[in-house]
């Protein structure tokens, strides 16, 4: 729902649709759409250019001080007679010209003094003539596509240009027996290249007992629908069949991707659902390049990285990223596109270096880690740079905070034998050194391994030494 003042205005389902595109929002008459399009006028334009605008269109009743956000969903205070209704949506054919209704074409006089009169059909220009063709683009739309409106009626096999829209009681019919919301008129409006039709059908007050309201059942008998497809096939038969309305010159063609305004023009990595193709007025057919709408991410103040020997990992800490909400994706509630849907989000990031050649990358969700790295040469200067980044781009980054530490030597396990020997092949494998001791006295041992210890006479079988260091093996006396 969308909510103005002490007015909430919903959708004829209750339904919160989110983002949607103008073909959707006029193919499903979204009035949370119409509301928020209406308030986006106002807030660019004015007021006063919108009730210029309804002036313009020959509403009788329509005075500016009436006006209010309602009139986007025709509420209000707005009142439109059909032959009104018909007028101001012929505009959208006729180039964005209002055309005064009329009845009488032509008047010849008698005495012939005076010239015949002839009915002006140019009208006066209201509307830019690219706006007025892509409505009607969105209004045989709403008419072609299998929207689930009433407008199937008036389907035929020429272009027809559509829209409906009913009213209801709200809960002024309840002392009268009648539901609450429930609907007390509907209307639709039909139009080719060569007519326009517009059909109301409901009722003026409510009566108690009278059933003054539509149930799904009169709605679904869709008398407007019936009317203009009897009335379209009548002037078919009669005046030939309609052709399709010809674009103006102005409009163009862009594909861009879905949600942003001003356009930006997609590139090979962004998928096809956030990408969309329409018309648009050619002055606003600028697109801008989707790589600038990737922020650098801000500085990082700190990091360090260093190896632990006793758990062959190496450590790693970034100062936490300033704004902690950039860490997620952003909702996909409400919007048709952002750009960490693509990107990601911002993560910590690292490269880890030896001699000149990059041994591993780190992107990880945490400003702490402790990780194996696989690939280290042992003995060997190495150089960790630390980074903000985006878990699923690496062309833009902050700022790198780079610090260098030495791998230990490298470490072999010690195996468990038996025999002497077997220690000292393995030894010599490895580059230790082996001393020999004597251990405990156990005659049925004699010979055999006991221990073998380093130099802090710490037992090491089973454990990593590292190579070059010298090991002792105790052997049973």
């Amino acid at each position: 729902p969308v909510t103005y003042g002490n007015w909430t205005f919903n959708n004829f389902d209750n339904t919160k649709w989110g983002v949607v595109d103008l073909s959707k929002a006029v193919g499903l008459s979204l009035n949370t759409v119409a509301i928020n399009a209406l308030q986006a006028v106002i807030d660019k334009s004015g007021v006063q250019r919108v009730t210029n605008y309804l002036t313009s269109l020959g509403f009788s009743q329509f005075k500016p001080e009436l006006f209010d956000i309602s009139f986007a969903i025709g509420g209000g205070n707005m009142r439109v007679s059909a032959k009104e209704l018909a007028a101001a949506t012929g505009v959208l054919i006729n180039g964005g010209n209002y055309i005064k209704p009329h009845t009488i074409n032509t008047i010849f006089y008698r005495n012939g003094q005076k010239d015949p009169y002839v009915a002006p059909t140019t009208g006066t220009s209201v509307l830019s003539p690219q706006a007025a063709y892509l409505a009607s683009y969105l209004m045989r739309n709403a008419v072609d596509q299998d929207w689930g409106n009433y407008m199937y009626a008036i389907r035929k096999g020429y272009p027809v240009y559509g829209k409906t829209g009913t009213s209801d009681w709200g809960d002024a019919g309840l002392e009268y027996g009648i539901p609450v919301g429930a609907a007390k008129d509907e209307w639709m409006v039909g139009q080719t290249t060569k007519f326009t039709i517009a059909v109301w059908s409901g009722y003026e007050k409510a009566i108690a007992g009278a059933d003054t309201y539509f149930s799904r059942w009169k709605l679904n008998m869709n008398i407007p629908g019936a009317i203009i497809s009897t009335v379209l096939d009548t002037l078919e038969s009669a005046y030939g069949t309609p052709g399709e309305l010809a674009m103006p010159e102005g409009i163009s063609k862009i594909t861009h991707i879905k949600g942003l305004y001003p356009y930006v023009a997609p590139d090979d990595t962004i998928p096809s659902d956030y990408v969309a193709t329409g018309l648009v007025k050619t002055e606003y057919a600028k697109l801008g390049t989707y790589t600038n709408l990737i922020t650098t991410p801000q500085n990082l103040s700190s990091f360090t990285a260093s190896y632990d020997e006793n758990n062959d990992t190496v450590n790693f800490a970034w100062a936490p990223y300033p704004d902690a909400a950039k860490l997620v994706e952003e909702s996909h509630d409400d919007k048709t596109f952002d750009i960490s849907w693509i990107t990601g989000p911002i993560t910590y990031k690292a490269r880890i270096v030896q001699n000149s050649a990059v041994v591993a990358t780190i992107n990880y969700t945490a400003d702490q880690l402790s990780k194996v790295i696989d690939g280290l040469q042992p003995d060997t200067d190495t150089q960790v740079c630390g980074y903000y980044g985006y878990e699923k781009n690496d062309t833009v980054a902050s700022n790198e905070v780079c610090v260098t530490f030495r791998t230990p030597v490298a470490k072999v396990a010690v195996p468990s034998y038996s025999d002497p020997r077997q220690y000292v092949e393995w030894g010599n494998a490895n580059g230790i050194t082996i001393n020999r001791a004597v251990g405990d006295t156990i005659a049925s041992m004699s010979g055999r391994v006991q221990d073998v210890r380093d130099s802090n006479g710490n037992s090491v079988i089973g454990k990593k030494v590292k190579k070059g260091s010298t090991v002792t093996v105790y052997i049973y006396f």
